[in-house]
């Protein structure tokens, strides 16, 4: 940090950031927007009744960053198929590491946000349990007759928020069209608007079956990453009004050369060094230890 918890300054801190900012001005890069397919969405119900099942009483939520809901929220399955209180935020969980393991960039959601918060994106993730409020259901509704791709499970929402009955998104999983090959069992809904799929399990975080089946979700939906580069190097896109720039980050100790797949007819200019990558359909760009390139796409 820049600042000190004093109130004073790290001048080397200080001077990079400001160097940075000074970088990203002169480069009219303020404008530029993350390119995210992906949005993983949290249904504030599920975040509600976890906080509502905790075994830790009213802490603050600063002394709980981090810790996974198992370790601190009741097992108890309250009348539900799935213990929703800890499965929902596992689910958010495992959908985080997958994608990250595909470099697959996403985007945080919130379901307060409503359906304008949805739009925009490839896909959408959410956890779906026993029950979900009528909002977020008709919400979900408007996102596939929109013509969007919608990620669920492991249950159908039957139930409103007071556990009335209701369900607006049976209608939309009463003709499965196939299930995906991966180990946890995946259906794909035929619709004659949006894509719909169905995982009829939780998914376990960091596990092979949960990769897998991301992964082949995102291939049947034709989501694919922008310029992906293999681990561990990272890779974020930005974009505005036809101009495309890439960040390329290598996160270790060590200097590595990070692949990118541009196409013929295109190269890399990193806008720090002015040094341009590319002519070829795969770009080698060397990356020292703990740097960062921010590197824009253009014709030769």
């Amino acid at each position: 940090s820049p600042i000190t918890r004093t109130g004073g300054v790290r001048s080397e801190a200080y001077d990079s950031l400001r160097e940075f900012v000074s970088f990203l001005k002169d480069n009219e890069m303020l404008e530029l927007e993350m390119e995210a397919k992906v949005l993983l969405l949290t249904p504030r119900i599920y975040d509600r009744l976890e906080k509502a099942a905790t075994l830790m009483g009213n802490l603050p939520p600063i002394l709980m960053e981090g810790v996974p809901p198992e370790y601190h929220v009741s097992e108890n399955l309250l009348g539900f198929e799935h213990c929703v209180q800890i499965d929902a935020a596992r689910m958010l969980r495992a959908y985080q590491t997958a994608l990250e393991e595909l470099g697959i960039t996403y985007r945080l959601g919130d379901s307060e946000s409503r359906l304008e918060g949805l739009r925009g994106h490839d896909i959408v993730l959410c956890p779906t349990f026993e029950f979900m409020d009528d909002a977020l259901q008709s919400d979900l509704v408007a996102l596939l007759e929109g013509g969007g791709a919608l990620v669920m499970g492991p249950a159908v929402p039957n139930r409103a928020e007071d556990m009335k009955d209701l369900s607006r998104l049976d209608h939309y999983v009463a003709r499965p069209e196939k299930k995906l090959d991966c180990a946890i069992e995946t259906i794909s809904f035929n619709n004659p608007h949006g894509a719909l799929y169905l995982l009829t399990e939780p998914l376990k975080p960091g596990s092979k079956e949960a990769r897998e089946c991301v992964a082949r979700i995102m291939t049947d939906a034709r989501v694919r990453p922008s310029f992906p580069v293999a681990p561990p190097c990272e890779r974020t896109v930005f974009r505005h009004r036809g101009r495309t720039v890439v960040f390329v980050a290598n996160p270790t100790d060590e200097a590595r050369v990070a692949e990118l797949p541009i196409g013929d007819g295109m190269v890399l200019r990193d806008l720090r060094e002015n040094i341009s990558y590319g002519g070829q359909p795969t770009t080698r760009v060397p990356m020292r230890p703990w740097h960062i390139r921010a590197m824009e796409v253009l014709p030769c």
